[in-house]
């Protein structure tokens, strides 16, 4: 018995393309086949839940529970049923499809590029102030190519104008001021000399012997500012130990403006010395950046954007705009890839949220994206009673080899029946569904109960096939007490007569009542008793002898194929005999 139910779709079909309607024994080969049909244009996957109660259930061609079939094909699952009691069991299959729906959402992916330049805007707030611009320097005004030789004499010079200076009387006033230019341009080409030739220590004696305070400051100023391009690495050092400078936070302002254009990367050393004067050390670095850029040096401006993201991040305060402003110019500079990844850096989960939001448009863009997800959908279900049992022996397993069937109220051992329907001859059709629906339906619409054997004898009960239904029939039957009180119905049929017709075989004193009886109930069938060629039998004395004589001469029951068609006539007909 079946119950099946399956759902509308037009992308996979389930059907049930054999089933087995033999008794279902362990010693034989129980085979239940589903086809899967897919009839789309791409692989569907599909899942079997299957269980069973009182019997094992296997899918003996495929490893896993979950079926891929590929397009516009079919598979076939052989279904390995294996009883583990007497009696009847249960077969529940639900077959799942994973159908792949694609939706629309708007998903937040990063720009290509920004929409909008605004890099130059943003940087004009990090320009340096007018006043800390440097005059026009030029560091080749402040050197002079001389020899050792040639500073000799110089040196020799400036000693004798000092002399000379020393030995002129005060009132020769003209003589003594050109005496003192001459000996200021003798010591600044003498200073600018040394600068030249990398001699710092004797322009710097120079300098602090022989200037004023006034000229002193000047001289010292540009003489740093100079070297600086000369020897960076020694005056980047000793800077710190010329204790002459007014100032010198100021100098070191100038200097790090006068080397951003020419050497940016000894610009940003000197910066470091002014770190702690947050504001020009931001706008230096941004001029170093703008330089690096113009030069196309990108890896170095991107490394100085994250160390200004850093120190707006890290400090005690964290300081949003400048971190804003450079995210943004990261974004525009390099790609807006790269400035969430900076973004994304962030663990403070409030913050990381507020610059996204703020930097939004310029990193981001709302798309529509198609995206998949597996909806789990039943498309068919299926429930099967079969008749099982744990009989064991050769000709138990011919009998179920052969498609031979019981009743499972006879399995189970519960005799509340006496009337027992056996057919034993092989049809055109298996009469297993029939009979066993009318058996469910008796018990369920009436309360009565019968029981029933097939047994499809091929060879009308040879000397082969007896014996095999002689054991079923004895073991499972004849050996039961409650065996003499039962009716016996053994029915056949033959081809149709254009009028559902039935002919009972049977002697007259049994046959008659019989017939008049079902008469009465069923006008619309022929019946008709036939008490010569179709009382008797074979079958009729095989029985008698299997069943030691010992019960009522069964009555044989032939009825048309229209019996087949109109299953209500059948069952009125069988339910009118219990």
């Amino acid at each position: 018995m079946a119950m099946s139910e399956s759902y509308n779709n037009n992308v996979i079909n389930v059907e049930t393309i054999q089933f087995p309607q033999h008794l279902l024994l362990p010693s034989v080969q129980n085979i239940l086949k589903l086809r899967i049909i897919n009839n789309s244009d791409k692989q569907e996957n599909v899942r079997l839940n299957i269980s069973g109660e009182r019997v094992d259930i296997t899918i003996k061609n495929s490893d896993s529970d979950t079926i891929s079939i590929p397009q516009n094909d079919n598979k076939v699952l052989d279904l390995e049923i294996l009883p583990k009691a007497d009696g009847f069991g249960i077969i529940s299959i639900e077959v799942e499809w994973f159908k792949v729906v694609q939706f629309t959402v708007k998903v937040q992916k990063v720009r290509e590029n920004v929409p909008t330049e605004k890099t130059n805007e943003i940087w004009q707030k990090y320009t340096p102030p007018p006043s800390l611009e440097p005059e026009g320097f030029d560091p080749n005004e402040f050197l002079l190519d001389l020899s050792k030789g040639e500073i000799k004499k110089l040196n020799k010079g400036i000693c004798k104008l000092e002399d000379e200076l020393e030995d002129t009387p005060p009132e020769e006033a003209i003589k003594i001021a050109d005496l003192k230019n001459e000996l200021s341009e003798c010591l600044q080409s003498l200073i600018k000399a040394y600068i030249h030739n990398q001699e710092f220590d004797n322009a710097l004696s120079i300098i602090r012997e022989h200037s004023n305070e006034q000229n002193k400051e000047y001289l010292l100023r540009n003489a740093i500012r100079a070297y600086f391009f000369i020897d960076f690495e020694s005056m980047i050092s000793a800077i710190d130990l010329i204790d002459d400078v007014n100032d010198k936070s100021a100098l070191m302002k100038t200097v790090s403006l006068d080397l951003i254009k020419k050497n940016p990367s000894n610009a940003l050393q000197v910066l470091e010395k002014l770190r702690e004067e947050r504001d020009f050390y931001v706008r230096g670095i941004f001029q170093i950046i703008l330089n690096f850029l113009n030069n196309s040096q990108n890896e170095q401006a991107e490394s100085l954007l994250m160390k200004l993201f850093y120190l707006a991040k890290n400090g005690e305060n964290i300081n949003y705009d400048l971190m804003k402003d450079v995210v943004y110019s990261i974004a525009e500079k390099f790609t807006p890839q790269k400035a969430e990844k900076v973004i994304l850096s962030i663990e403070d989960q409030q913050l990381k949220e507020k610059l996204a939001k703020d930097l939004f448009d310029d990193i981001y863009r709302m798309v529509d994206e198609v995206r998949e997800k597996i909806e789990h959908r039943s498309i068919a279900s299926y429930r099967y009673r079969v008749n099982i049992s744990t009989q064991q022996g050769e000709n138990f397993t011919k009998f179920a080899a052969m498609g031979g069937n019981v009743s499972d109220n006879i399995l189970a051992g519960q005799f509340d029946f006496d009337i027992l329907v056996v057919s034993l001859i092989s049809q055109n059709f298996s009469l297993f569904p029939t009979l066993d629906r009318l058996y469910s339906d008796i018990a369920q619409q009436d309360e009565k109960q019968i029981g029933y054997v097939i047994f499809p004898s091929k060879e009308s009960l040879n000397q082969e096939e007896l014996p095999i239904l002689s054991e079923v029939l004895k073991r499972l039957i004849a050996s039961k007490t409650q065996a003499i009180q039962m009716k016996i119905y053994n029915i056949d049929f033959i081809p149709y007569l254009g009028k559902p017709t039935l002919i009972i075989g049977a002697e007259e004193s049994r046959g008659l009542p019989l017939k008049e009886k079902l008469e009465r109930s069923l006008s619309s069938v022929n019946i008709n008793l036939n008490t010569d060629l179709f009382e008797g039998g074979k079958i009729i004395g095989y029985l008698m002898k299997i069943f030691n004589q010992q019960i009522t001469r069964p009555i044989n029951l032939v009825f048309s194929y229209e019996f087949i068609n109109q299953y209500e006539e059948f069952l009125n007909c069988i339910n009118l005999l219990v």
